[in-house]
């Protein structure tokens, strides 16, 4: 699944069952299928909701 206003760069592969959420940027190969995905650069939901969580708590 590829969310709306997502960009891809170049020829890449993408791994089956693959989801890659709105605005996000992938600039490299996804070899893992299954994997989801999130922001710029693209990287796996886990690690972008715990960077999130972090610049949220540091923000204020």
């Amino acid at each position: 699944i590829i969310a709306g206003q997502v960009g891809i760069a170049g020829h890449l592969t993408i791994a089956d069952n693959t989801t890659i959420g709105a605005q996000a940027g992938v600039i490299g190969n996804v070899r893992k299928s299954g994997e989801k995905l999130l922001g710029m650069p693209a990287i796996d939901i886990n690690n972008y909701m715990r960077s999130y969580a972090v610049f949220r708590r540091n923000g204020k």
